[in-house]
């Protein structure tokens, strides 16, 4: 778990700030998978509160931007491990690393 972990970039931006916070809404609300992600991360706000948030018209509170914050790298983290297992897997091959005697 913890080579996955460092295997993990994002955002270097903090949620609080107009840059950071916009681009984990952007990154979160792009997939269900996002929306899954801020559901395990407790983020239950209206459809209108998000679009407000979105649109860049209201800020979430320090709970929200915590719980958006983690639900952004918990996203990342299971990209992370989606696209690892997809190499390693090659389309049934397997990893691409073996020698051929």
């Amino acid at each position: 778990m913890h080579a996955i972990e460092g295997m993990v970039h994002g955002i270097s931006s903090p949620v609080d700030s107009d840059r950071g916070l916009a681009a984990r809404l952007n990154y979160l609300t792009k997939s269900d998978a996002g929306y899954a992600a801020m559901d395990r991360a407790s983020v239950h706000v209206s459809p209108r509160t998000l679009m407000a948030w979105l649109a860049e018209e209201r800020t979430p509170n320090k709970a929200n931007l915590a719980r958006l914050d983690a639900a952004y790298w918990d996203l990342r983290r299971r990209n992370v491990a989606t696209d690892l297992k997809h190499r390693l897997n090659n389309n049934g091959r397997g990893p691409g690393w073996r020698s051929t005697r």
